[in-house]
């Protein structure tokens, strides 16, 4: 601590991780484009090492009582592996660079908090997992490094307590997020290889926000009950690294509203709840499927969760 004002954090990790698979065999059952499906053994042996030194370093500052202003820069590591099946490759370690800047300012006599944080996120191997098409036809999922991408973007929150008893808290972002080097990537349903550099990463909608609105706490002779609606908005956003047409998602609202219960001590709950009013049919994933003797791969995907209704109970230990 410099002075009662600005004060320095600083902090040191070394991490070493090791994998093996000693004899090791996996079996593989799968349909080709010549018979019928056949059994493969594949060895499976094969182990790796590696370490790294990161760090991290930031400075906070409080003007007044009610304000921090902020800055970190950290560094960041994932071990490498190894793919399963077919192709046993290793991959390398991930590594990022990360700086933050934000302010958090507390204000209307501390019934009201504003955050808001600038992020730029410097990736150097990304992992990333896809299905390729191997050389027998079949379908492998296997995990590759993306040389560079970057990330940076804005995250707002704002949290009040506009009466007593109430709760309104929201939350915004923007998210810009591609891969600055990926070269020769197999797309594993139309077939080919691309320089995908410059796409967007998958799953990274541009836009997000966030609301939650609790606009009462009753109390009972035993206990509490308090409603809740949860809504969130995400813009479209692309579900594999080629980023064709296909692959995108459009925007989104969802919506959860519920009743909730809680005891006077905090050990008993109850909820009553649906979630996702809309019933929107969103989907969360998508790739490449089993293989169709003389079309190709299929197409699949996965979905969230339709609207659902239900009833918890359940006590905190």
């Amino acid at each position: 601590m410099f002075n009662d004002r600005l004060s320095a954090t600083i902090g040191l990790r070394h991490t070493r991780d090791e994998k093996t698979k000693p004899d090791s065999f996996q079996e593989i059952r799968r349909v080709n484009s010549v018979g019928p499906p056949p059994l493969q053994i594949l060895p499976q042996n094969i182990e790796g090492s590696w370490s790294r030194t990161t760090w991290r370093a930031g400075l906070n500052y409080t003007p007044t009582d009610d304000t921090l202003i902020y800055g970190t820069f950290s560094t960041g590591y994932k071990a490498g592996g190894f793919n399963r099946g077919v192709i046993v490759d290793r991959y390398a370690p991930e590594t990022i660079d990360a700086w933050e800047v934000g302010i958090k300012h507390d204000f209307w006599g501390g019934r009201g908090r504003a955050n808001l944080a600038a992020f730029y996120y410097d990736y150097n191997d990304l992992q990333q997992s896809q299905t390729e098409i191997q050389p027998d036809g079949g379908l492998e999922n296997v995990t590759r490094n993306a040389a560079e991408a970057t990330i940076h973007g804005l995250e707002l929150e704002l949290t009040l307590v506009p009466w007593e008893r109430g709760l309104l808290a929201a939350s915004f972002g923007y998210l810009d997020a591609e891969f600055d080097e990926f070269t020769d990537v197999p797309d594993d349903i139309v077939g080919g290889v691309e320089d995908l550099s410059g796409n967007r990463l998958i799953n990274a909608p541009e836009w997000t926000a966030n609301l939650t609105l609790e606009p009462w706490r009753f109390d009972l002779a035993r206990g509490s009950i308090t409603p809740r609606v949860q809504f969130r908005y995400e813009s479209s956003a692309f579900l594999r690294v080629q980023n064709k047409d296909f692959d995108k998602r459009d925007a989104f609202t969802k919506t959860d509203i519920s009743v909730n219960w809680e005891s006077d001590d905090g050990r008993w709950y109850a909820s009553a709840f649906v979630n996702n009013l809309e019933n929107r049919n969103v989907i969360t994933a998508q790739s490449g499927g089993t293989v169709i003797i003389g079309v190709g791969p299929s197409h699949k995907g996965n979905f969230a969760a339709p609207r659902t209704q239900g009833i918890r109970v359940g006590m905190n230990f």
